[in-house]
């Protein structure tokens, strides 16, 4: 400080009232469901004096331009991908997550045949949580959870079902033989029954 008359050091303290953390909230979109390999993704707009950028968390995917929110993603892999929003300055910086499911190759895990009126095991592999599944004929059939990709049929009568997974607009079909036929035993009495 000149003009004071004490010459040396001195040490000046600067105090601020301004919130050097202030940023924008990070907000990725909500997370998506297709049945396509590429999807835009829908994340908020930076401030002016802020950069916004996507990386990706699992999966797999290509942005055909990480810095702008709204980008298109190629190349994503069946099943779960997760893509990391953030935004950020030269303070501070914000994240969130965005989880995209692809439902693009789908398989049973259904058998052909069910003897004795037991429950059927319902499984899509490759599907998200957001199908639907249903059946033909429609009596004597109560599906536990139909939006399940992993759920137990409960039939009353024997015959042949098809059950169908509806997703991304698209139907994925197998049928059923729910049978009461006997099956080869090696017991004494050579005798079979279905508990019903």
């Amino acid at each position: 400080i000149e003009g004071n008359g004490f010459p040396g050091d001195y040490i000046c303290e600067i105090t601020s009232s301004a919130d050097l953390s202030l940023i924008t909230t990070a907000l990725a979109g909500d997370d998506q469901l297709t049945c396509e390999d590429s999807i835009v993704l829908n994340a908020n707009t930076p401030a002016n004096n802020e950069n916004g950028n996507w990386t990706l968390i699992s999966g797999s995917g290509t942005f055909t331009d990480s810095t702008s929110p709204n980008t298109t993603v190629n190349n994503l892999n069946n099943g779960n991908n997760t893509f990391q929003w953030e935004i950020s300055n030269e303070c501070s910086n914000s994240t969130d997550q965005v989880l995209v499911q692809v439902a693009n190759n789908l398989t049973f895990n259904i058998p052909d045949v069910v003897y004795c009126l037991d429950p059927i095991p319902l499984e899509v592999v490759g599907a998200g949580a957001n199908g639907e599944w249903s059946v033909s004929p429609e009596f004597n059939v109560e599906i536990e959870d139909v939006n399940s990709n992993s759920t137990i049929a409960n039939v009353s009568a024997y015959g042949t079902y098809i059950f169908t997974y509806t997703i991304c607009g698209d139907a994925f079909s197998t049928s059923v033989n729910i049978e009461s036929i006997i099956p080869n035993l090696s017991s004494k009495s050579n005798t079979y029954s279905c508990l019903e």
